[in-house]
């Protein structure tokens, strides 16, 4: 846009006047639709999963960076090489129909800029009306048409060997050396008889790793793992509020000089496992 912005300006002036004229058009639209575009990623970045979060910093380095190019070392190029950017200007400058349709809509807007801006905002409070009633959760098989294989396999497994509005969560614990030491079985087990007295704790299990998998990583010697199973359905917010407290109390209890308990300890703060 600025480049194209520049050719135009170049057959009216010098290359520095053209240029001055094109950062105060083109380059400002840049600008401002740079600063629209992360204040979206922003909102994405709100959002409480890693994944967004991750995707949404990615993007806004992007398009800074993007903006940066443009706004600074795209002007430097236009105005040495201004000979380059106007060689092929001889060719029909007639302008085309898209052209003058863009034309005629940008001549309507600027002459009714205040009716044009309510209608504008009518349509878009039309348009976020259904999503004053939109229930955000992570996508699971019931997002799927009812006809679907996957889906009716999904809800067989819930009804035959699942809780309803229940979900399970993997807790993993590693001791500090090569194996559980004496105070860090006490620590341990001192950490699980709370956990199995919270209220919204239906059971507690113990996972066994198998003796092939700990061959294959020694490091397994040293971990347990457990299965929680907490009240709320997965990804919901009761569930993801459970596994925030119950992580800042497995960092902060017992002796807080105990590397183990607060490093060692982690509860599965990502998210939740059926």
């Amino acid at each position: 846009m600025i480049t194209s912005r520049f050719r135009e300006e170049m057959r009216m002036g010098s290359p520095a006047g053209a240029l001055r004229v094109t950062m105060l058009t083109s380059g400002r639209a840049v600008y401002f639709s740079a600063v629209c575009v992360v204040c979206g990623l922003i909102a994405v970045a709100l959002i409480p999963m890693v994944m967004f979060r991750s995707a949404a910093l990615c993007s806004i380095i992007v398009v800074m960076i993007a903006a940066a190019v443009n706004l600074n070392l795209l002007p430097t190029l236009l105005l040495k090489l201004s000979p380059l950017t106007t060689k092929n200007n001889s060719e029909d400058t007639s302008p085309s129909r898209s052209y003058k349709l863009w034309l005629s809509w940008t001549d309507m807007v600027m002459r009714k800029p205040l009716r044009t801006l309510t209608v504008v905002s009518l349509l878009l409070f039309v348009l976020l009306v259904p999503a004053f009633k939109m229930t955000t959760a992570v996508p699971d098989a019931s997002s799927l048409p009812k006809g679907t294989v996957s889906r009716q396999a999904d809800e067989t497994l819930k009804v035959r060997f699942q809780m309803n509005r229940a979900s399970e969560v993997l807790v993993v614990m590693q001791s500090a050396g090569s194996t559980f030491s004496s105070n860090e079985r006490l620590e341990a087990f001192s950490w699980l008889k709370d956990i199995k007295s919270d209220i919204s704790v239906i059971s507690v299990k113990n996972l066994t790793i198998s003796q092939n998998h700990v061959m294959k990583d020694p490091k397994l010697e040293n971990t347990a793992v457990f299965r929680v199973t907490v009240m709320g359905e997965p990804g919901s917010v009761e569930v993801n509020q459970w596994l925030r407290d119950t992580e800042k109390k497995a960092n902060h209890a017992g002796n807080p000089h105990s590397a183990w308990r607060r490093n060692q300890i982690r509860a599965g703060s990502q998210g939740c496992y059926r």
